[in-house]
């Protein structure tokens, strides 16, 4: 199978350049292996895979909660209908309390808040000037830079929008999700690096 090509605003290495990284994570080399439920390593990538309409799967990446910081990864998604999301989390405190970021391949964004309940904190189609690669396996860059009660979202380079949050969301751990929503379907999200790094160079 030929690997589908990856742009500019998608590195396959993740940064090594300042400011001071965190925590890198890559699979490559390492067994394929289960994970956890539709979680594994597969080819040298983290792998989610959807587990049923109505679930969203995810899997957290850091060892220790993250406060200021950057959250970064490239991630190639297939098999999703178009109301179907994929993103990143961040600054979870507990299995059911996390804020998320989620496109679809329509380029539909929503971010929320996770308390039990789902509170959209934004939503709405992508604008015109922004990038998203929708063909199957097409690689996208997420970041997240994470300051106080203040989040920018960045998607393959370009600011999506920022959002302020409020105190129960501090820090936390952060990591990938996949939504599986077709009853049909069978939506796969595939992690080539993970990063967190410092806000500041110092």
């Amino acid at each position: 199978m030929t690997e589908p090509m990856h742009p500019p605003d998608a590195p396959l290495t993740p940064p090594r350049d300042p400011p001071p990284v965190l925590l890198t994570r890559t699979w490559t080399g390492e067994p394929d292996r289960a994970v956890g439920d539709g979680v594994a390593v597969a080819g040298g990538r983290l792998r989610l895979l959807g587990r049923g309409p109505g679930v969203v799967t995810g899997h957290a990446v850091t060892t220790e909660p993250l406060r200021d910081a950057v959250v970064d990864t490239v991630v190639r998604v297939s098999g999703t209908s178009p109301a179907e999301g994929f993103g990143v989390f961040c600054r979870q405190t507990a299995p059911g309390r996390y804020l998320t970021w989620r496109m679809t391949t329509d380029r539909l964004l929503s971010i929320s808040v996770m308390d039990g309940t789902e509170t959209v904190l934004a939503a709405g189609t992508l604008a015109p000037g922004m990038v998203l690669h929708t063909d199957p396996g097409a690689h996208n860059r997420f970041t997240v830079v994470a300051c106080g009660p203040a989040l920018t979202l960045i998607l393959n380079g370009l600011v999506v929008t920022s959002v302020l949050v409020d105190p129960r969301y501090a820090e936390g751990h952060a990591g990938v999700l996949l939504e599986h929503r077709a009853e049909h379907g069978s939506p796969q999200l595939d992690v080539e690096w993970f990063q967190a790094r410092a806000v500041l160079a110092g």
